[in-house]
C-alpha cells in the first residue's frame, strides 16, 4: 500500500474519524509508516476516540488499548463491503449517472481494488428479479410487454398510460411516465417526474404498481 499522509491521524485532527473506522494503529510515524509499507494484516476496528485533546494517545482499539496514531484504511460507511471484499465475497458500488440527474444506482464491482475513501460500496445484494428478469431494450419491448401484461385496451395510434412506483421500500410515491425518447443520439429514455432515466434505470430503481419489476423475462 502506497503511503498517504492525509491519511494519517494524531491528537491534533483524531476528530475527522468516526468510531467504527477500519485503521491502522501505532504509537510511533516510523511503526504506522511500516505497517502501510507492509500492507499489515493487524487493522483494527476503532471502538473509541477520546475527548481530550491534550490526550496523545485518543484511538482506542477493540481490546481497549489506546494509540498516538492512526492511519486510515476504511472509511466506517464502507465496513460492511471491506469485510465481505476481503472474504473473497462480491460488493456493490453506488454510482449516479448524469444522464439521469444523478439517481443512484448499484452495480457489481468488479475491478482490482475498491476506493474504500471516495466511494460507497455494500455487499451484493441478491436480486432474484436480476436473475429471471432483464431490462426493456427498447420503448417498443416497454409498452409492448405493459399491453401484455396488464391487458390493457390502447389505440394503435397512441402510447398506453404507465404508472410506476420506486422500488424503494421507504418510497410509496407514484409516478406516471409522461414521455419518450427514442434516438441514437440520446439512446432510449423515460421521462418520469420531469427527469429523464435509461431502461437501465428504470428496471433497476422502480416498479410497476403492483410490485412486479419494470423489465421482461431474459
Amino acid at each position: 500500500m502506497i503511503f498517504d499522509k492525509s491519511k494519517v491521524y494524531t491528537m491534533f485532527n483524531a476528530d475527522d474519524l468516526q468510531v467504527g473506522d477500519i485503521v491502522y494503529l501505532a504509537d510511533s510515524a516510523r511503526s504506522i509508516r511500516l505497517k502501510v509499507a507492509e500492507d499489515s494484516k493487524y487493522i483494527s476496528k476503532l471502538s473509541n476516540i477520546y475527548d481530550d485533546e491534550e490526550e496523545e494517545c485518543r484511538f482506542v482499539d477493540e481490546h481497549n488499548v489506546p494509540y498516538s496514531f492512526a492511519y486510515l484504511v476504511c472509511p466506517e460507511r464502507n465496513v460492511e463491503a471491506f469485510k465481505a471484499w476481503h472474504e473473497g465475497k462480491k460488493i456493490e458500488m453506488e454510482y449516479a449517472e448524469p444522464d439521469e440527474n444523478e439517481s443512484s444506482v448499484w452495480r457489481l464491482f468488479e475491478n482490482e481494488e475498491p476506493n474504500w475513501y471516495k466511494f460507497h460500496y455494500r455487499p451484493a445484494q441478491e436480486k432474484t428479479a436480476e436473475k429471471e428478469y432483464r431490462a426493456f431494450a427498447s420503448i417498443d419491448e416497454l409498452t409492448t410487454e405493459f399491453v401484455k401484461r396488464f391487458k390493457t385496451k390502447t389505440p394503435s395510434y397512441a402510447y398506453p398510460l404507465i404508472w410506476v412506483k420506486s422500488s424503494k421500500k421507504d418510497n410509496n410515491d407514484r409516478y406516471l411516465i409522461t414521455g419518450y425518447v427514442d434516438n441514437e443520439d440520446y439512446k432510449q429514455l423515460v421521462a418520469i417526474d420531469n427527469k429523464y432515466y435509461s431502461l437501465c434505470v428504470l428496471f433497476e430503481n422502480f416498479q410497476f404498481l403492483d410490485g412486479s419489476t419494470c423489465g421482461v423475462k431474459d
